[in-house]
């Protein structure tokens, strides 16, 4: 795991990935004949996306100014809904609104179907962030993601509060009024 942890730190995203499909396939493989090793396979899955690696990610911000955008969402597609805390941390430091749009697009494809999860990733200390699914919730989600245009109610940050306003106001429905009597 540490050898894997430095491998995100350099940015060797092609790396990180075929040891995840490895690690993938043998565990589907000992799934029948080895459940306990199979087990074992699924700890070592979940710690490759721990807070660590939430840290080793930022580590390669902090340190690289030009960072393989297209690897590191890949390296989050191959991790799939459980990396969608770690795309929204790494979210608000991506410096290029280019390589940004790219981690956005990931983290709305893989919530597509889970707009109160996508909802969730939203916080005041992520601004960017929660504007972006403010305007895919009141935009692209339709009808459907204006009920959850609702957890904004409590946030402190101006700026996302009117973001959220201005969605629910531009809806011109009775769900967004309703909710907009809440603000």
């Amino acid at each position: 795991l540490e050898f894997h942890l430095e491998q995100l730190q350099q940015g060797n995203f092609a790396f990180a990935v075929p040891l995840i499909h490895g690690v993938r396939e043998l565990r589907d493989h000992l799934a029948a004949s080895d459940p306990g090793k199979s087990a074992c396979l699924d700890e070592f899955l979940q710690k490759i996306i721990s807070p660590k690696t939430v840290e080793a990610i930022k580590q390669l911000l902090d340190k690289k100014k030009t960072v393989d955008w297209n690897a590191l969402v890949d390296f989050f597609a191959l991790l799939g809904k459980p990396a969608l805390p770690l795309a929204a941390e790494v979210y608000e430091t991506v410096p290029e609104a280019a390589a940004r749009e790219k981690v956005l697009g990931f983290i709305l494809a893989v919530s597509r179907d889970d707009l109160g999860g996508l909802a969730s990733l939203a916080a005041d200390e992520r601004p960017l962030l929660s504007k972006a699914i403010i305007g895919h919730l009141g935009g692209e989600a339709g009808k459907k993601g204006l009920p959850h245009l609702g957890s904004f109610l409590g946030f402190r940050t101006k700026e996302i509060k009117l973001a959220a306003i201005q969605a629910l106001g531009e809806a011109k429905d009775e769900i967004g009024n309703r909710i907009l009597l809440g603000f």
